[in-house]
């Protein structure tokens, strides 16, 4: 949170989440603590706010931070953090992974023995989809994504005055396992040669143009963290009559 920033500005945000970095990753964390970074007076203990805290699990981590999130949760009068294994992991890596957080997450009394969260700290399963899946879903070369979940890259914009948007924010870490056991590890970075729909200048063409495929996901896409959201929209595509009517009176849906 820049200081430059007037606190009361976040009063007038719905939800916020929070990430976690390694403690050597950040430069805004005092003697490399997240929970004593600088956070502003106008979201803690406040209950209009939902304020949340995401980590990732890896190396770096310990039962002394995982224990120090809690404290801060608490401290903070904050709802919830989220946990997850690394997205740049392959996905049989990133299998183990997750089972080695869900032990650990067991022994500190943070779930039960199904997984079910105790306290405000819970464990997300996400993981990479397979060739095989990718072939069966995205059959016809199509990534549903961007046809509700358009990511606006800003990086490019100093270097070459625009940027892309890309069907998500996921892309920069696909690391792709194939059945030789060849691995093809993730770029981190956005690529627009290889994911990108269109550039920012020109946003109109997404809502003004019929949906088609930009890129092909089966080629470079079969690492896809989204899976299950591309085939439930899948279905809702092409579907021949839909019987469903939204709660308008949502604004915004926690983590369970």
């Amino acid at each position: 949170f820049p200081n430059r920033i007037d606190e009361t500005v976040y009063e007038r945000f719905k939800w916020i989440r929070l990430s976690i970095t390694p403690k050597d990753a950040s430069p805004h964390y005092p003697e490399g603590r997240f929970d004593k970074q600088y956070l502003p007076s106008t979201i803690r203990n406040n209950s209009k706010v939902t304020v949340g805290y995401s980590y990732v699990y890896g190396p770096w981590a310990s039962d002394v931070e995982l224990l120090r999130i809690e404290e801060a949760i608490s401290e903070n009068g904050f709802d919830y953090c989220r946990i997850l294994a690394d997205c740049n992991l392959t996905r049989q890596a990133q299998l183990k992974a997750h089972h080695t957080l869900a032990e650990r997450l067991f022994k500190l009394g943070f779930i039960d023995e199904n997984g079910v969260a105790l306290k405000k700290i819970f464990h997300q399963l996400k993981y990479h989809g397979d060739e095989e899946l990718v072939i069966k879903v995205l059959d016809g070369g199509q990534c549903y994504l961007q046809t509700y979940n358009v990511f606006w890259d800003t990086t490019g914009h100093e270097q070459n005055g625009y940027s892309y948007c890309y069907p998500c924010d996921s892309v920069t870490v696909l690391s792709e396992e194939s059945k030789d056991k060849s691995v093809n590890v993730s770029e981190r970075r956005f690529n627009s040669q290889k994911w990108g729909l269109v550039p920012n200048t020109d946003i109109a063409r997404l809502y003004s143009e019929p949906v088609m495929p930009r890129f092909d996901p089966r080629e470079i896409c079969s690492a896809c963290l989204f899976m299950r959201n591309n085939e439930t929209v899948k279905k809702l595509c092409q579907a021949e009559a839909l019987s469903m009517q939204a709660d308008t009176s949502i604004e915004h849906i926690n983590f369970p």
